[in-house]
């Protein structure tokens, strides 16, 4: 990784730069990796913010599972840096990007999320003619009304069909509560939170 000598003006950087306070990036992968493992979860931090490898990695050596993407460009960079547990925590439709997806899937472990059957079986296509196994979650709408599939039969339902795809290792499901996250008051946000899981 490039770095830029400390006390540069940001006039003299350049685009697009990642400027931090180190100390607290090692104090806030740490405190939030402890936290994690006091309550016996896995943490898969999304790297759509700092969308850097070496961040990545050192989420990784603290202890995450894996590493969030929010498109197959941020997971290739993420792979091409070693990464192997990789969750894109969105639908792929295009045929070039689930052919990206794909050849990701040769190398890496890397997770789908999937709202739609016809979806489903582009991806089954492509993986098949690829000769992999491709890690799919069906994202699952809990409130936030962007995408996923409504809860319950119709969650069921698409999970049965995709359970019968070749090329396809239908890994569970995921929702996003991020209409909660917003919520100034903790106890407010938590009650959100805890209705979206239901």
């Amino acid at each position: 990784m490039d770095a830029y000598p400390i006390g540069l003006r940001k006039e003299e950087l350049d685009t697009p730069t990642l400027c931090l306070d180190a100390e607290a990036l090692e104090r806030n992968i740490a405190r939030m990796a402890a936290f994690m493992r006091s309550r016996g979860v896995g943490l898969r931090p999304h790297s759509k913010t700092h969308k850097c490898p070496t961040i990545a990695w050192k989420q990784l050596e603290a202890g995450a599972v894996g590493i969030t993407c929010a498109k197959v460009s941020e997971a290739e960079v993420m792979a091409r840096a070693g990464i192997q547990e990789i969750l894109i925590a969105n639908q792929i439709v295009t045929p070039h990007k689930i052919a990206r997806l794909v050849n990701l899937a040769a190398y890496t472990h890397v997770t789908v999320a999937v709202e739609d059957l016809a979806n489903a079986e582009a991806l089954s296509e492509a993986a098949q003619a690829k000769g992999v196994r491709l890690r799919t979650i069906i994202e699952v709408d809990v409130g936030m009304g962007r995408c996923g599939t409504p809860p319950g039969e119709p969650t069921l339902a698409l999970a049965q069909k995709m359970l019968s795809l070749k090329g396809l290792d239908f890994r569970g499901l995921m929702g996003y509560e991020g209409h909660a996250v917003m919520i100034p008051d903790r106890e407010a946000r938590r009650q959100a939170v805890e209705v979206a899981m239901t």
